[in-house]
């Protein structure tokens, strides 16, 4: 287990199919791969679920503010050289009457 700081016990109802779903990873190598839990209780592994959970929620996330900076920079990219080629041709000048 990969947590830090104060352990906290949590009630957490499972569904049998929240059931046959850690029964699958204990008993699969290619799903037991992919969580990384000290035992194979249904404890350590609903841990080890919750964690990768969270990692891959954390990753989506991070990417997704990722390409929202890049297209904002793309953006105001966009913007500054479309000023620059008004002024360019003489249309981002203010004329007064």
């Amino acid at each position: 287990m990969s947590s830090t700081g104060t352990t906290r016990r949590l009630s957490l109802p499972l569904s049998d199919r929240d059931y046959n779903d850690l029964d699958l990873i204990r008993s699969s190598p290619e799903y037991r791969g992919e969580v990384d839990a000290e035992s194979d209780s249904n404890a350590a592994l609903a841990i080890a679920v919750f964690e990768e959970g969270m990692r891959v929620i954390k990753e989506r996330a991070q990417a997704n503010i990722y390409a929202k900076m890049v297209a904002d920079d793309e953006y105001q990219h966009a913007l500054v050289k479309g000023q620059d080629r008004l002024r360019r041709h003489g249309r981002g000048q203010v004329v007064d009457d």
